[in-house]
């Protein structure tokens, strides 16, 4: 029986398990969501969203750039297994994201305490 529910809890993990790379990441991504959001009416989402909206930019030369609430940061990105981390040239400073879901068309990342989901922009 615990060999049984062992490969069960294998088999659940192995399918929410991702190994995206590099070249997965490489596009235009946008703020879509934040579930910590999800409990607010309509109209406090949307204000939410356009207070932290941002897009994020992972080029296949490995620049970035991210545009957030008018402002442009840029510098280079890598990956290290599921943490994309994003060096910015001008604070010569950098900042991590932790993937924790991963889709084609969107991923969910922990962003400074909180989950984010980031959709690909067209």
């Amino acid at each position: 029986m615990k060999n049984v529910l062992f490969a069960a809890v294998l088999m659940l993990f192995s399918t929410i398990s991702f190994a995206q790379t590099s070249t997965d990441l490489i596009g235009k991504w946008k703020l879509t969501g934040m579930p910590e959001t999800e409990n607010m009416d309509k109209a406090t989402q949307e204000q939410f969203k356009k207070a932290v909206m941002f897009t994020l930019d992972l080029k296949k030369d490995a620049k970035f750039s991210l545009s957030a609430m008018s402002k442009v940061v840029s510098g280079t990105w890598k990956l290290k297994g599921k943490v994309i981390e994003l060096y910015a040239e001008a604070t010569k400073k950098t900042s991590t994201l932790t993937v924790s879901k991963y889709l084609k068309s969107d991923m969910h990342v922990l962003m400074n305490g909180h989950t984010v989901i980031l959709s690909r922009s067209k």
